[in-house]
């Protein structure tokens, strides 16, 4: 009988523990900075309407500037951006992450976050001039 209560104690003790570190995860899960909308898409030049647009006023209208911009794609919290990225050593700009919407990623106080400010990963260019001017590592070729 008294083998039975602590076991009891023990299977209670193991379920407190257990519901504390659920409840630990869903908080820390939950208090993101920004919320990024999951988006679904095979390929993203083609199938999100507002990058497509994008490109194609690119394409249609290159600048001399244009040579060094590109668009990547990449994995912030397991959920997809993009970046509008500049490599013109000549311009200093903060480049902002976009959400799958093609909206600025903002943080709680509606500030927009800078590429510089956030841990993406897997980042590859989806989309470059043929006239690029940069390296995949982002310095000047020229």
């Amino acid at each position: 009988m008294r083998a039975s209560k602590e076991l009891q104690g023990v299977g209670v003790s193991i379920m407190k523990k257990t519901l504390l570190l659920l409840f630990v995860f869903c908080l820390i899960n939950s208090c993101s900075k920004y919320d990024i909308p999951k988006c679904d898409f095979d390929d993203a030049t083609q199938d999100l309407l507002w990058l497509k647009d994008i490109i194609s006023e690119r394409e249609a209208n290159p600048t001399e500037y244009m040579r060094y911009c590109y668009i990547s794609q990449a994995k912030l919290k397991r959920k997809t951006v993009f970046i509008l990225g500049d490599c013109n050593p000549a311009i200093n700009k903060i480049i902002f992450v976009l959400d799958c919407e093609g909206n600025p990623l903002q943080d709680k106080d509606g500030r927009n976050i800078g590429v510089s400010e956030v841990n993406l990963k897997d980042q590859k260019n989806i989309w470059q001039p043929d006239d690029f001017a940069c390296e995949m590592n982002g310095n000047t070729i020229n």
